[in-house]
């Protein structure tokens, strides 16, 4: 579930994160459990207790794998996980476990905090019991390296020309603006043939990673230089050209994608039925049903 509403959760005049909030925390604690479901509003959404400790070496030790490395951040999830720290008195606090590398505590701090060391953190709850943080670990790891496969296979098929990622992209995968006027210019000087230009562009588009939609941010690259063509071009260069599979990929996802009929939807009517059916084929050769969906809406109405 998504947060709509930070305000709720980090009302106005909250402190930034303190070690020293967690010192006085621990002082004296005398137990903690950890629970499945995260944390909404200061309690925990689940029942289902998955560590529960009252050993003062546990928990100094615990205290010690709550070190955070930044602040200023705020996932817009509620975790996956609530840890209860509880005194003498009864429940002290409830810290909100967010995908194995961070943690909130809801009504206190104004900002999440990061873990300075997560594996050490998943260890430790693994080792009484509970390996959910760990897993997390692992899919995270998996995850990273079909990321990276995906994106060495889809910078392969880059236009040669291309100046190096960390300058067509910031850190977030956004063409930067001075990629946004060098990267065309560089392209025109490797395939003069504004044709070839194009059918490298579509080569690119279709060599994501699979999906439409979902997929990283970087993917929207060669869309956003493939809108500066005129239409006219990209259906001759569909129609007449002899392309590969990942060209009429590319070209289907970029007929079928809302940007580039953006200020000309009413030009979509100029690509004929033949070509639509070309397409459409590459598409369903692909196995994607949910790119197959978008497609096909693409042409309604």
């Amino acid at each position: 579930m998504v947060i709509k509403n930070l305000n709720e959760l980090f009302p106005p005049g909250l402190p930034d994160p303190a070690e020293t909030d967690l010192d006085h925390l621990f002082d004296g604690a005398s137990r903690f459990r950890l629970l499945a479901g995260g944390v909404g509003k200061g309690e925990p959404r689940g029942s289902q207790v998955l560590v529960e400790r009252e050993s003062p070496r546990d928990l100094a030790e615990l205290r010690t794998l709550l070190r955070f490395s930044r602040t200023g951040f705020h996932c817009m999830c509620f975790g996956d996980l609530a840890l209860e720290i509880h005194g003498p008195e009864g429940r002290r606090a409830v810290l909100g476990l967010h995908h194995g590398v961070s943690y909130r505590w809801d009504g206190v701090w104004k900002t999440d905090a990061m873990l300075a060391d997560t594996e050490a953190l998943a260890r430790f709850f693994a080792d009484r019991g509970d390996t959910s943080m760990r897993d997390q670990h692992e899919r995270a790891r998996h995850e990273r390296e079909r990321g990276d496969k995906q994106f060495a296979a889809w910078w392969a098929a880059a236009p040669q020309g291309v100046p190096p990622f960390r300058e067509l992209c910031d850190e977030f995968g956004v063409m930067s603006a001075t990629a946004r006027t060098a990267v065309p210019a560089a392209i025109q000087a490797r395939y003069p043939s504004t044709d070839a230009a194009v059918r490298v562009l579509l080569h690119w588009h279709g060599s994501g990673a699979g999906p439409w939609s979902g997929y990283p941010s970087y993917e929207e690259v060669p869309e956003t230089l493939l809108r500066d063509y005129p239409l006219e071009t990209v259906i001759r260069v569909l129609e007449t050209s002899p392309l590969s599979p990942t060209e009429t990929e590319g070209g289907a996802r970029l007929l079928a994608g809302w940007g580039f009929w953006k200020n000309r939807a009413r030009e979509r009517s100029r690509v004929g039925a033949e070509l639509r059916e070309r397409l459409r084929a590459r598409v369903v050769a692909a196995g994607n049903e949910d790119n197959l969906s978008r497609f096909d809406r693409a042409w309604r109405g």
